[in-house]
């Protein structure tokens, strides 16, 4: 019985072993193409995050709104300021904007509009004119800020053209209602987005130049001392006397018929205490 049930063993283990070598290539072969297959998934995967990642942001061009200030000192401001709008003309600009003040010390400001690349040009004419106090020329870069404009305006003219889609295929009053709404708004930001580009192409194609004229002071020289200057105020000072002893001749001669009587009479008066005495 016992020798029964061991060949009974031994047989079913020879099945076993017999059919374990039978079906290893099958195995092998699914699993060499699970393996392949798990290989294309993981490059296609790990090529996913490449092209996932969001695009790096484009450079943009610099531009430039150039502002400039310069103060002069002139000896006529009415005159240098004729001679500045003429300069500012040649190089291809315009003056926005003339004041012109009067008094014990005249002055005069300009506010010009010239081409950027002419900017510099301009202020070296404009510098002789008169004498330079103080220059300062100031840079803004908007590139930027243009670049992301403009591309906001593509994506609300785009969606302008899907709302213009819908409208055309609403048939609801609701509906056409809601549409006509959202659409005022795209205009409204489309028609901002315009003026603002606009107003930054100008303010790039045209620099600022801001000219602050001072009248010079007789004497007063940022050089220094000099003769010239010295004797200049020395002739003033000798005028001004010579017209203060003029000015005072001519009052004293027109109140003459009011001095002189009292004078005659204040003299007449103390020769007779004198003859009294």
């Amino acid at each position: 019985m016992k020798r029964i049930s061991g060949l009974l063993i031994f047989l079913a283990l020879l099945v076993s072993c017999s059919a374990g070598s039978s079906n290893p290539p099958q195995y092998q072969e699914r699993s060499r193409a699970a393996l392949s297959e798990n290989s294309e998934k993981s490059k296609s995967m790990g090529a996913a995050p490449d092209s996932a990642m969001p695009e790096k942001k484009a450079a943009y061009a610099p531009m430039l709104l150039r502002n400039a200030e310069i103060v002069l000192l002139v000896d006529q401001p009415a005159t240098a300021s004729d001679r500045i709008q003429q300069i500012v003309k040649g190089f291809g600009g315009y003056t926005s904007e003339v004041s012109l003040e009067n008094g014990d010390y005249p002055s005069g400001n300009l506010t010009c509009r010239l081409p950027e690349k002419s900017l510099d040009a301009a202020i070296a004419s404009i510098s002789k004119v008169g004498t330079p106090r103080s220059l300062r020329i100031t840079g803004q870069d908007v590139g930027e800020e243009f670049m992301d404009l403009s591309k906001r305006l593509e994506n609300w003219r785009a969606e302008e053209n899907r709302l213009l889609e819908l409208y055309s295929r609403a048939g609801k009053i609701p509906d056409l209602l809601q549409v006509e709404h959202e659409l005022t708004r795209v205009r409204g930001e489309i028609e901002a987005a315009t003026g603002r580009l606009n107003y930054l192409s100008n303010r790039v194609a045209l620099a600022t130049l801001g000219v602050t004229l001072q009248q010079r002071v007789p004497g007063v020289s940022p050089r220094g001392w000099q003769f010239s200057t010295v004797l200049g105020q020395a002739a003033s000072a000798l005028l001004s006397t010579l017209l203060f002893l003029l000015t005072l001749g001519v009052w004293v001669g027109v109140f003459a018929i009011v001095w002189i009587p009292l004078f005659l009479f204040f003299r007449w008066t103390w020769r007779r205490k004198g003859k009294g005495k």
